[in-house]
């Protein structure tokens, strides 16, 4: 429509110099140039006085309601980032439940909720949403598959996939001096005897042990971008059971924001 608009003043205007070219017939050629070039001059002034702040802001309402990749941002899609993080959560929370174990997202039980839920998100309403995450739900359930088929942190498709997931559902803030971000998501206890116990216990693939230990009062779970105080203190803990791909782990201490002193392993930390 702005374009007709347009072309539209245009014609007029160059009949409007033209009627005023004839009418100054009798004033001779050199006069006559001098009144044409004056009349599209002020045509052009006006034209572009009329049209380019409507073209300047419609082009920077365009580009304040759409993203980098010039498509406007959907609701829709804001909520299954929301959603997935959720999700990932949730999955923490139950991977080590013996029933989860035992029953998987069969319908009779109660994690089949967790499934519906997450196929409900699919893999092509979001795919924008998806590509800046860098992974789609079915990487979140093939994730929670490794964890009930009894893999654990240590396996090299569980590690790839939790990687690859926490970072894209965290970013990296700006660390001060003496402090540390957890870097995805795991337990961590008030001793560095507890948390062998846990890898001990998933290294021999004892998950109904390893919930016992974290769901204990000494244990909770810190999410990704937490950021802590530390390291206040390291220690090399000799992790004794067969199972386990290296003999010993790297522990440090650290304070969180609320106060609580606990240990996490040195993969799940990283300090400035």
């Amino acid at each position: 429509m702005q374009e007709i608009t347009f072309v539209l003043s245009l014609i007029l205007f160059v009949a409007m110099a033209c009627a005023a070219m004839r009418s100054c017939v009798r004033f001779g050629p050199t006069v006559r140039r001098r009144v044409v070039r004056t009349s599209l001059f002020a045509c052009l002034v006006i034209l572009c006085a009329l049209f380019l702040p409507r073209y300047f802001d419609h082009d920077t309402s365009a580009s304040a309601s759409t993203g980098r990749t010039g498509f406007p941002d959907s609701p829709i899609e804001a909520d299954h980032g929301a959603a997935l993080k959720a999700l990932y959560g949730e999955l923490q929370t139950f991977r080590h439940d013996p029933e989860f174990h035992r029953v998987g997202f069969d319908a009779c039980c109660r994690f089949s909720e967790w499934k519906q839920r997450l196929d409900r998100l699919g893999d092509g309403n979001g795919s924008r949403v998806y590509q800046s995450l860098g992974f789609v739900p079915r990487d979140l359930l093939t994730l929670a598959n490794y964890y009930r088929a009894g893999d654990g942190d240590d396996a090299a498709p569980v590690r790839a996939l939790a990687t690859l997931i926490d970072a894209g559902l965290s970013s990296s803030p700006v660390l001060e001096s003496g402090q540390g971000m957890v870097r995805q998501q795991g337990y961590a206890c008030i001793s560095p005897e507890l948390l062998r116990r846990y890898h001990a216990a998933l290294g021999m693939h004892q998950h109904a042990e390893a919930s016992r230990v974290v769901t204990g009062p000494g244990c909770r779970i810190l999410h990704p971008r937490t950021i802590v105080s530390g390291p206040l203190d390291s220690r090399h803990v000799l992790v004794s059971d067969p199972g386990m791909r290296k003999a010993g782990a790297l522990y440090h201490q650290v304070r969180t924001d609320s106060g609580a002193i606990l240990w996490l392993s040195h993969d799940r930390v990283v300090f400035r």
